[in-house]
């Protein structure tokens, strides 16, 4: 049998070994808040799907997405818990995140007792941002940055192997639709996706009625949206500020170029500006 034509979703002894980490790692700043904020990796988390990489990413490197982007200044003096998590199988956590998490629904929990008493935000980028939502919903946090997230799995997870017996419980979290439906909490849900891709143009319909926070770049590319360094920028904007930005895009095709303009801070371009001239 090719070894890598199954990897990681067959109960490989490499991927079932370091389910039995942690898969998780917790960072405490200086900073003088009650912020915390979640960041949740996608299927991009290694690529291609082979040992070599396995290894090379996860095992040598210890690699979770959005990990360069926590190190800004602005993450570091906004939040003072930040918590990255991992799924090594990269089925949207249907198997959570290692033996003892491993389900959904034990992954929220954690995730709730972690950031009690935090105001708390959580990110993600397509399967990421699927579970950022998903989890958000479930814990009733602050808010929810989805970036090409997915909504609905269900032809996702058909793609793949059928999950193991211990996480059939969520199978109910296939579609998000109602769990956002019944939350009253759409409009703290902000939602980035790249217009001109086939896969996030049918994930935005399935949701287009319900009032989510809607930014559409001009990309065809799924899980391209924003330039890096708005990132930083937007995971720390007051809520109601992203809001009112929402509303100058509204219905109109955003240009990452020029979005940026708008969302980095002017003493940020000074500085730049300084930087390069000087």
């Amino acid at each position: 049998m090719n070894h890598d034509t199954i990897f990681p979703w067959d109960n490989d002894d490499l991927i079932e070994r370091t389910y039995k980490d942690k898969n998780y790692k917790i960072i405490k700043t200086r900073a003088k808040t009650k912020n915390a904020i979640i960041f949740f990796s996608g299927n991009a988390l290694y690529y291609p799907n082979i040992r070599d990489v396995f290894i090379d990413t996860i095992l040598n490197n210890d690699r979770y997405e959005w990990d360069n982007i926590a190190k800004n200044e602005a993450i570091a003096k906004h939040y003072s818990l930040i918590i990255f998590i991992r799924d090594i199988h990269k089925q949207w956590y249907i198997k959570g995140i290692n033996t003892e998490l491993n389900t959904q629904n034990k992954l929220i929990d954690f995730l709730f007792e972690m950031t009690k008493g935090y105001n708390t935000t959580l990110c993600g980028n397509s399967a990421g941002g699927y579970m950022a939502a998903l989890a958000g919903l479930k814990i009733n946090a602050e808010r929810i940055f989805t970036f090409s997230g997915q909504f609905d799995i269900t032809n996702k997870i058909t793609l793949q192997k059928s999950p193991k017996k211990d996480a059939a419980e969520n199978l109910t979290y296939l579609s998000l639709k109602n769990l956002i439906l019944n939350s009253n909490f759409s409009n703290n849900i902000f939602y980035f996706f790249p217009a001109n891709s086939k896969d996030d143009i049918e994930q935005y319909n399935l949701i287009k009625p319900l009032n989510l926070v809607v930014f559409k770049f001009s990309e065809e590319i799924h899980g391209q949206t924003l330039e890096g360094r708005c990132y930083p920028h937007i995971l720390t904007m007051d809520s109601k500020k992203i809001v009112k930005l929402s509303k100058i895009y509204e219905g109109k095709i955003i240009d990452k170029i020029e979005f940026s303009k708008k969302v980095i801070p002017i003493s940020i371009k000074l500085k730049n500006f300084i930087k390069n001239t000087f």
